[in-house]
């Protein structure tokens, strides 16, 4: 009884080790399927994923490019606006060059044709070179113009009584500038702007060394009302028989509401510390007249 004891012992200890063994079998059998079929998931989640973050990576380049694009279009356009305004701004610089050259060699029938110089620079220098006479033509008018003495040529003498009970001889002036300026009658609108503004420059005037002189064909009792109702202190010169008016030239018919009529031609002579004539503005307007002499001096 024991020995069949022992042997159903050993028989179970040995048929134990083969239920292991094939119980450990079959698990292991198990995973590897189980493992193959885990790896396939894996990689397959991961590439939808790969594929929609590329997906939604160049879907925003486009969609910068898209907003970005827009933004360029305009300035590349707006390049030849600034070429067209430079192109224009040469071709008006040019045309009015060419007009003054025109204007001052007497080509006013378009025989000249513009658009020679290539720049602004270019285009501006002829009228700069021809600007130079203006200030001879302005002193020095053509003989039609005014007949009286011309730039450097003697004064007329006179010798006048004024409205303060003086008189005042040109001879005795030397050394100083006078201006002498023929105006046509007291208490006019003109004419008393023209002596309101001589009068208000006055101490300018005498600082710089010049008298000023108003003369008329009035006699002194319009001179005196005519510069009391007025404040003026310029003084006026009474040249009742035309004699200093007849030596300058400055009586002369004139064209007035269509009728030809004789008075005084409005005109301011500048004479030196010499006795000469030295400027001549023919007929003035008297707007800004008196300034205009005194930046002269």
């Amino acid at each position: 009884m024991a020995t069949k004891k022992k042997a159903t012992k050993k028989a179970a200890v040995k048929k134990a080790p083969a239920k292991k063994k094939a119980a450990a079998k079959k698990p292991a059998a198990k995973k590897k399927p189980a493992a193959k079929k885990a790896a396939p998931k894996k990689t397959a989640a991961r590439k939808p994923a790969a594929k929609k973050g590329a997906k939604r990576a160049t879907a925003a380049k486009s969609s910068a490019k898209s907003q970005t694009a827009p933004k360029k279009a305009p300035a590349k356009k707006a390049a030849p606006k600034k070429k067209g305004l430079v192109s224009r701004a040469v071709e008006a610089v040019t045309g009015v060059a060419s007009a003054i050259v025109d204007r001052v060699t007497g080509n006013g029938g378009g025989e000249a044709t513009p658009a020679e110089p290539t720049s602004s620079s270019e285009a501006s220098a002829p009228p700069a070179a021809e600007a130079a006479p203006e200030p001879a033509r302005a002193s020095a008018p053509p003989a039609e113009e005014y007949p009286g003495p011309k730039v450097g040529e003697e004064a007329p003498d006179f010798t006048l009584p004024a409205d303060d009970g003086s008189t005042v001889s040109l001879r005795d002036l030397r050394g100083k500038k006078v201006v002498l300026y023929f105006y046509p009658r007291d208490n006019t609108p003109g004419c008393t702007l023209e002596a309101r503004d001589f009068s208000q420059l006055l101490p300018e005037f005498e600082s710089k060394n010049a008298v000023v002189l108003g003369v008329s064909t009035d006699d002194l009792d319009s001179h005196q009302h005519f510069k009391k109702t007025c404040e003026l202190s310029v003084k006026l010169l009474a040249d009742t028989d035309k004699a200093v008016h007849n030596a300058y030239q400055t009586w002369r018919e004139k064209n007035m509401y269509g009728k030809t009529v004789w008075g005084t031609a409005r005109t301011t002579y500048l004479i030196d510390e010499d006795g000469k004539v030295a400027r001549v503005w023919p007929k003035v307007k008297v707007d800004d007249h008196a300034l205009d002499v005194l930046n002269v001096l």
